[in-house]
């Protein structure tokens, strides 16, 4: 960093400057400035300080041997107490185990009293029995240190035992307690020294008591057999130390138990000379702290015993910190008092170390910093620049001199292209800003595309000092947050669902999208900073903060199912929310998150859905019964045209067959609106005009209305022709307009509006089962009394009917329903009481390939007749439909042969020379229906014609529901006449 002073500008001027010092160390001034002052040497009471010192080192180090000898012996003397009290305790519970087995001897005596023994032979008759084990391993079981108990003769020999039963032939005469109890008539009680048990293996003392006659006489003894395992574990379990050793001994110096154990030390006896000493803790001959306790009542001594070096361990480890303390102590003195010798002579050293670490600090700081720093004189002169101006700029070290001005600098950025435009300009522009001592930001951008901040402000006596940061990513950073920010606010504004944000704690809208202001039909701008309670109606708002609070207690969030929410100024609406708690960086909410769904019309459209799918069911369910009842009917009308050709000029019974061949006639008809509800009527679709049909159709509506109610016609003069069966279409025309004249009693008016529509995908998603696309849309608007919704909702239904009693079928409507569905159009109804009725028929466009067909052409030409010896194919899987329309063709004065079922009818294909006609129905078991049946006919013979005849020609899904223009059907229930003509018209049809 170019560094310069700034009182060296101020004192000796630009002359100074053109003439720098040669050495630029930062010493060099100060060391020559240090030399002239004389370090001052050590006085006196530099040296009573230092003799004072060194006295209290050496009295420091004499108190601490002093007191480091004191904790020695004091820690001896608290190990040694310690001992003493583990010997004592351990003492006592000795002495109770002892004393428990004696307790147990002392009952097995008074037992043999009570069962009178009073000899050797009464001890061996009277305790050897297994009453006798019984009793012995009853009364060890709760002494634990007890292995055994065995009662011994006066020979030596054992009577009973509570480890064995029976009872062993063995001798104790070899025993030490044996011998000493039989040779000391006055020992009564004997320890014996340990030894390994007969029996276990392990190591076991024998407590041996003798047992005596009524006259002092010996009979016998009791023997307890002690476990020596069981002291030694209770050593193990109160020891206090790696380096501690707990011993039991006899009184004569024989070492009965130890822990730590030493196998090869159990039994031996050290001696007189060394009585009761642990040798087997110390190594090399170590010092050695022993605590003795002697058992009361039993010659038994507790020894415990401790190595020096562990009863000293922890005073080592004092003494070590005291030493150290106190060198650390005397150290601190010495080094103390050296540099008070020394601080004379360093002060100066200090001073300009300091100083040069200072300034190297200030240079590492400002040659570190993220923003370039400028700094000028009064006369505009450089006299400080960092690294990262430099960087910036692009400007090198030698350039950055003394006698560099801000001027050179700026001239220098626009030489070499940095900066762009009038230099002359800019730099004024930056003078006028330090002529008037004001502060200046400015936003610098640079011919490479960066942009740097500059921020000028002037300091005390006219220097001016200036930062310059590259903002470039930051900018950069800032743009593309902000362009963030702005595609998640598109994304919120533009979801289809309401979001909204409230502050946890006020409850307080934060944010509402544009679908919020929709649904609630309220303004952003209105709801922001409200509480629920300021926009919904009080029960309404209460629900929302319940369900708020809710979701804040679970510190998660809360989904709530659908229910109904009166909006502040959109009505009902059927609503899911979802609420979710947005935390802090702490960790506490802070936001209430909450999405809300509009549900109202995806539960019409579902309801839609529903409506539709049971009026399919009905439909399934209707048009099964009509095709079976259009064969009836169809045997019935045949039979009655044959038997009314028979019955000729008997007027009686003509007039009879007429009246049940009209009724047969409404029957079918019946089922002419079974088929058009369950959408399995044949269709003959084609491009209609729906203009000229609407305006045919109104003479027939005039009369059949009546005079109480006029027509009117709005005919849009654009609309296209639509794709639909005619005459299906005047049937419901007409089946709708009966119902406008039964909703207008006192009369009234009938409007027809026709006009071009086009359903969008958002129109088709509102109803199941329509495409999107154009229409041709039909309205029939009455002024009649209206319906209810709940009438309105059932209104398409099969068999529903506002009507009286005998008034009406309820299939009309129904009838329109299953006819629009099938022509792949819609029909929806809107009504309200009092204010009338208006349907709409959306029917798919036609392609407008052709003309439209005129509607009811007259014929102008008759068939030729047909000679009547053609050969006819008459087929169907129903035998009496088959047998009468043979009978009904035959009548005609055709030849006629027939088969059950398609496969029957391609046998005769092959097999029959001339057929002129196959006349089959549509829908037949067996694989093949009568359209593929036809398919495979003409496949064999391709001149070959074809009649159709169905009770209805299959579900809405199969092809054989559409006939083209080439094909001819004839649906049943038929007459006579009806089949000749339709026999006729395709045999002398042009192939």
């Amino acid at each position: 960093m170019r560094h310069f002073s700034l009182t060296q500008f101020r004192d000796v001027g630009e002359q100074a400057i053109q003439a720098p010092r040669a050495t630029r160390g930062p010493d060099s001034g100060i060391a020559a400035a240090a030399s002239s002052t004389p370090i001052p040497r050590h006085d006196d009471t530099v040296m009573w300080i230092i003799g004072t010192g060194l006295v209290l080192i050496a009295v420091i180090a004499f108190g601490t041997a002093i007191l480091v000898s004191n904790f020695r012996d004091r820690a001896l003397v608290e190990a040694k107490h310690e001992l003493n009290a583990t010997a004592f305790i351990i003492a006592e519970h000795c002495e109770g185990a002892f004393q428990s087995v004696e307790l147990v001897q002392r009952n097995v005596v008074e037992r043999m009293q009570s069962l009178g023994v009073t000899s050797s032979e009464s001890l061996g008759r009277l305790m050897s029995g297994v009453e006798t084990h019984l009793m012995l391993k009853d009364m060890i079981s709760g002494v634990p240190q007890l292995d055994a108990l065995i009662i011994v003769n006066s020979s030596g020999r054992l009577v009973g035992s509570s480890g064995f039963w029976p009872v062993p032939d063995i001798s104790e005469t070899d025993r030490e307690y044996f011998k000493a109890l039989t040779s000391d008539g006055g020992l009564l009680l004997f320890l014996s020294e340990p030894a390994r048990s007969r029996v276990t293996g392990v190591w076991t003392t024998y407590l041996a008591r003798k047992l005596v006659g009524p006259h002092g006489e010996f009979i016998g003894m009791i023997v307890g057999v002690i476990g020596l395992h069981h002291f030694e574990q209770f050593f193990e379990s109160i020891s206090i130390g790696k380096e501690v050793a707990i011993a039991l001994f006899r009184s004569d110096g024989t070492l009965l138990a130890r822990e730590p154990r030493v196998e090869s030390a159990i039994g031996r006896n050290s001696g007189q000379a060394a009585l009761f000493q642990d040798h087997w803790s110390v190594a090399d001959g170590g010092d050695q702290l022993a605590a003795l306790e002697a058992l009361t009542h039993y010659p038994v001594v507790v020894s415990v015993t401790a190595t020096a070096a562990a009863a000293l361990a922890q005073w080592q480890h004092e003494a070590k910190i005291i030493i150290s303390a106190v060198s650390l102590a005397a150290l601190s003195i010495g080094t103390f008092l050296l540099l008070i010798a020394r601080s004379r002579v360093q002060a100066i050293r200090r001073s300009r170390q300091r100083l040069g670490e200072q300034k190297l600090q200030l240079d590492t700081a400002l040659n570190n910093m993220s923003q370039g720093l400028l700094m000028c004189d009064c006369e505009d002169r450089v006299i400080l620049c960092n690294n990262r101006y430099m960087e910036i700029y692009g400007v090198s070290a030698n350039m950055v001199a003394r006698g560099c001005t801000r001027r050179d600098l700026i001239a220098h950025h626009f030489a070499i292209g940095l900066l762009a435009g009038d230099a002359e300009q800019y730099m004024a522009r930056v003078a006028q800003k330090i002529a008037r001592k004001m502060s200046d930001t400015r936003l610098t951008e640079t011919t490479d595309g960066r942009t740097i901040s500059v921020i000028s402000r002037s300091i005390e006596s006219g220097f001016t000092v200036s930062t310059h940061e590259d903002i470039s990513d930051r900018r950069r950073a800032e743009h593309e947050r902000d362009r963030s920010r702005d595609f998640l606010d598109r994304i919120i504004e533009n979801i289809p669902v309401t979001i909204f944000v409230k502050d946890a704690h006020s409850l307080r809208y934060a944010l509402i999208n544009r679908a919020g202001e929709r649904l609630w039909g309220v303004p952003r701008e209105e709801a922001i900073g409200k509480t629920p309670h300021e926009l919904f109606d009080p029960e309404t708002a209460d629900a929302i903060v319940k369900r708020d609070r809710e979701a804040l207690r679970s510190h998660s969030g809360l989904y709530a199912p659908e229910h109904s929410v009166t909006m502040p100024r959109n009505g009902v609406r059927l609503v899911t929310s979802n609420r979710i708690c947005v935390r802090d960086r702490n960790g506490e909410v802070q936001y209430l998150l909450g999405v809300a769904e509009d549900m109202t019309e995806r539960k019409r459209v579902e309801d839609q859905l529903r409506q539709a799918q049971k009026m399919e069911a009905v439909g399934n369910l209707t048009g099964g019964v009509a095709h079976d009842f259009n064969n009836l009917l169809t045997v019935i009308i045949g039979n009655l045209d044959l038997l009314q050709e028979e019955v000729a000029g008997n007027p009686a019974a003509e007039e009879k067959l007429e009246a049940i061949q009209q009724a047969t006639e409404r029957g079918a008809d019946l089922t002419r609106l079974m088929l058009a509800l369950s959408r399995r009527q044949p269709l003959q679709s084609k491009p209609v005009d729906v203009n000229g049909l609407i305006s045919n159709t109104t003479r027939l509506l005039n009369r059949t209305l009546g005079e109480d109610i006029s027509i009117a016609l709005l005919l849009g003069p654009d609309v296209g022709p639509a794709l639909v069966d005619a005459s299906q279409l005047e049937t419901a025309l007409l089946n709708m307009a009966i119902n406008a004249r039964d909703a207008m009693p006192e009369g009234g008016r009938l409007t027809i509006t026709t006009s071009n529509a086009e359903l969008d995908a958002d129109d088709a998603a509102l109803h199941p089962g329509v495409a999107a696309g154009p229409y041709i849309r039909i309205e029939m608007a009455d002024t009649g009394t209206g319906m209810t919704p709940d009438i309105v909702e059932h209104i398409f239904e099969p068999f529903f009917t506002t009507k009286a009693a005998g008034k009406g079928t309820g299939l009309g409507l129904s009838m329109v329903y299953g006819f629009m569905r099938q022509s792949s159009g819609h029909i929806c109804v809107s009504s309200e009481v009092g204010h009338g009725t208006v349907f709409r028929l959306y029917l798919p466009l036609a392609e407008q390939a052709g003309s439209p067909v005129p509607l009811s052409q007259p014929a102008t030409e008759q068939p030729a007749k047909h000679s009547g010896n053609a050969v006819i194919l008459a087929v169907d899987d129903d035998r009496d439909v088959r047998a009468t329309a043979v009978a009904q063709l035959q009548g005609l004065g055709y030849l006629v042969c027939e088969a059950d079922s398609a496969h029957s009818a391609l046998e005769i294909l092959d097999q029959v020379g001339k057929i002129d006609l196959l006349f089959t129905d549509i829908i037949m078991p067996g694989g093949l229906n009568g359209m593929e049946l036809a398919a495979k006919a003409r496949a064999k013979r391709p001149d070959l014609k074809v009649l159709f005849t169905s009770g209805f020609p299959g579900s809405p899904s199969d092809p054989g529901t559409m006939f083209d223009d080439t094909e001819v059907l004839l649906s049943k229930p038929y007459r006579k006449r009806d089949l000749a003509k339709a026999v006729e018209e395709v045999l002398t049809a042009r192939p």
